[in-house]
């Protein structure tokens, strides 16, 4: 399937997990789940995951 244009919800907060992922060790889904969850107005989320815990947005789940 050939797509001309493609429309994304929170292209902005795509754009910068996109950077995020590039400077970090942290997958891609917890970059874009940071900067959406920040975008939305969470004050933080809680993880298991200690490379996802340096991401703003997120707080590493306290004994992890």
């Amino acid at each position: 399937m050939n797509v001309s244009e493609l429309m994304m919800e929170s292209a902005d907060e795509i754009d910068a997990a996109i950077a995020d992922f590039e400077q970090s060790s942290a997958g891609f889904t917890d970059c874009l789940l940071a900067r959406t969850n920040v975008a939305a107005g969470c004050e933080h989320a809680v993880t298991f995951d200690r490379k996802a815990a340096k991401l703003t947005g997120f707080n590493l789940l306290a004994g992890a």
